[in-house]
This record gives structure tokens, sequence and C-alpha cells, in this order.
């Protein structure tokens, strides 16, 4: 899509798994676990008060890490320092805890959200080319009314979908 449509600024694909079983030690509990791209913080800013968020190298290298909510980290740890390095059981996968964010930007999200590279979660959660939201960003100027036609129009012909089909 970015070869197409050199305009973007920031693209990043999103797939979530709501309800997915997180354990440290023998203590447990449910959260949304996102498949996300380093562009979903720069459009969408989380405060990382420790470590980092998802990297490029984490995309390339499909790496077993993982962003937590402040939420999380205050179910399971006495502090979030305590927390960073650490190792957690999300399904039936361990990923090394390596960032920690308390404020989101976005409404859609809340402190008790995990992250994970979008590579690793599409082979663990068995995704192949599936992408459930995809968000973008353009200069301030652009006309997103008419970058939404071109870019259906674009996606209806790289999946065979009939130009009248406005599902």
């Amino acid at each position: 899509i970015s070869a197409q449509f050199p305009q973007i600024s920031l693209i990043a694909p999103r797939n979530m798994m709501p309800n997915s079983v997180v354990a440290i030690g023998t203590k447990y509990n449910f959260y949304t676990v996102n498949g996300d791209y380093p562009d979903q913080n720069r459009m969408f800013g989380k405060d990382i008060s420790y470590g980092r968020f998802i990297n490029e190298d984490d995309i390339k290298t499909e790496a077993k890490i993982c962003v937590l909510g402040i939420e999380i980290i205050d179910n399971f740890f006495a502090n979030p320092n305590d927390a960073m390095g650490k190792q957690i059981r999300i399904s039936e996968s361990y990923y090394t805890v390596v960032g920690i964010y308390d404020k989101t930007a976005s409404p859609q999200e809340s402190k008790d959200q995990i992250y994970i590279p979008f590579t690793k979660f599409q082979k663990v959660y068995n995704q192949g080319e599936k992408i459930q939201y995809l968000s973008l960003s353009l200069p301030n100027d652009y006309d997103i009314v008419a970058f939404e036609k071109q870019l259906k129009t674009y996606l209806k012909q790289i999946k065979n979908i009939a130009p009248e089909d406005d599902q």
C-alpha cells in the first residue's frame, strides 16, 4: 500500500485477540493482546514509562517481546521495575517484558492491554495475511475523502472484489 500511495506518512496494521490468558507463576488473568507495528504507537502514542515500545528489529525478527499496560503490572508485580526483563506466558508462548505504558492517547485503548510485534502475532495466532484493521496517516492538507475512495478502489482490485461491492 505504501508503494502505491507515497503520500502515506505512517501505516500500521493491527490484529487483536481478546480474552487471552496471561500468566506469571501461578497468577493469571485475561487480557487483550494486540499485534502491532511501531507506527501504531507513533500515531496513537502511549506514554512508555519503562523500557520501550515495539521497534523495527522486533518486527523483522518476530521477537517474543511484549509491552504491558500499567494495570497488568499492578495485578502481577509489586512495582514496575520488577516486571522489566521478566518472562510472562501469553496463551501458550512466553514473552519478555521490554516496556510498560501508563497513559494512552486513544479512547479505544486502555491500560490493561498487551502489545507484541505484528509479525509474531500473525504466526502465533495463525492469522496468515489477515489484517483486522489498518491505521494510516496523511499530510494535514490532504483530501481524506478522495484518498479513501482511491484506497478502496485499489484494495478491491488487489483482493478481486467487485468494484460495486460496498461492504
